[in-house]
């Protein structure tokens, strides 16, 4: 479809080139007299090309006019214009030609500008929908920041002799970092971090689904009914990890997670682990030495490619169990350097002999002074337990 152009001219010669050349490529309207071209301007051409001599000593006779073009916000050009006339003068003007001594040049002046429009429409609607896309992926990563945080432990069960601290620091562009201890019976706890890959509104979907799939009331992988007394049955960790291998295979939700899972026995303090991949857990006992819980095992979602170990161990009075994501050794400074296990090991046995929960916190605080103003690029999370604390 041909732009329309408005020529605003008295000169019938000039009318007559102006036409005759930008006929083959706009659609010209004429307006010889201010009601004409009042009318067609009405009719909202694309241009309006309109002479400097109409508003010479004819102004007022075309001031009606001149007021349409400035409301309408048509691009106008005004040709033979010379120096005494500006934006300040006439500002409904957008652009000034002197004298047309060539109609070509102003044919290919015209197919500039109306080329140039719409370049500009369609930058200024790629730009509408980058921001309608950016405030719908902010919109997205609100949401998953929030669905992240709402799964995350508010409280911990009050258990005689056992005392529970944790550190979380989200990341900006959302993890899917999630811990939590769950009182499976009287004796048992269930314990467990997991971290999935990527980050935003996927790896808080698949967050979700885990949460979901490791609660002893909506899921069926941690504790499963039996027909005998207790009619229950608790899974053993390596099997908690082998069944969540099959439930989340990396094909289904394009994603993987690492996970430690653990029970642990209040009365005896033994607990038994398995690990999916995940950064070994860490006891730190009441003498000052660490001890870390290895057990062979792969990225939850691949198939089984490797079975899932189970391991034990005691825990004894003053002993503290800490479970963490990478996020945390993994931290850099604004030199590249990463925070490292061998720090994060030391700083934890500095802080042995404050409580848990100063401990926990002086950890993070390390980790900040260390960071200085470099932003998290993963989520940091910490969750510590002491077995019969200190007295």
């Amino acid at each position: 479809m041909k732009k329309r152009v408005l020529i605003a001219s008295i000169d019938s010669g000039e009318i007559a080139a102006l036409a005759g050349e930008l006929g083959p490529c706009f659609e010209v309207w004429v307006g010889d007299s201010p009601v004409l071209a009042e009318k067609y301007l009405r009719g909202m051409p694309d241009l309006v090309l309109a002479a400097r001599a109409l508003f010479g000593a004819d102004a007022d006779a075309w001031e009606s006019f001149a007021n349409g073009c400035e409301l309408s916000g048509i691009r106008c050009i005004l040709y033979g214009a010379d120096g005494s006339v500006t934006r300040e003068t006439l500002p409904w003007c957008g652009h000034f030609l002197p004298t047309i001594s060539s109609p070509p040049l102003v044919r290919e002046y015209l197919k500039a500008l109306t080329q140039l429009d719409k370049i500009t429409r369609q930058l200024e609607f790629s730009q509408e929908q980058l921001l309608s896309s950016r405030s719908e992926q902010e919109e997205g990563l609100r949401s998953a920041t929030h669905i992240q945080q709402s799964l995350m432990p508010e409280t911990f069960p009050t258990l005689p002799g056992i005392n529970f601290a944790r550190c979380f620091r989200p990341c900006q562009n959302v993890g899917g970092d999630l811990f939590n201890v769950l009182r499976l019976d009287e004796n048992i706890l269930g314990i467990y971090m997991l971290d999935v890959s990527g980050h935003g509104v996927p790896a808080a979907m698949v967050t979700v689904a885990v949460y979901q799939a490791l609660s002893p009331h909506t899921g069926q992988i941690v504790k499963y009914p039996q027909d005998a007394p207790p009619y229950y049955c608790l899974s053993a960790p390596h099997e908690v990890l082998s069944q969540l291998d099959r439930e989340y295979p990396f094909e289904r939700f394009d994603a993987f997670f690492t996970i430690s899972y653990m029970l642990f026995d209040q009365r005896t303090g033994v607990l038994r682990y398995a690990n999916g991949a995940h950064p070994s857990p860490i006891i730190l006992r009441l003498d000052g030495r660490l001890e870390f819980l290895d057990a062979e095992g792969t990225l939850i979602g691949l198939g089984g490619l490797v079975e899932f170990e189970q391991e034990q161990i005691r825990l004894f009075p003053g002993d503290r169990l800490f479970l963490y994501t990478d996020g945390l050794f993994e931290y850099e400074n604004s030199l590249g350097e990463q925070f490292g296990l061998e720090r994060m090991h030391q700083v934890l046995k500095r802080q042995r002999k404050n409580s848990l929960e100063e401990q926990c916190r002086n950890l993070l605080e390390a980790l900040h002074e260390f960071g200085g103003e470099a932003p998290f690029e993963d989520d940091v999370s910490l969750l510590a337990m002491e077995f019969a604390p200190r007295v």
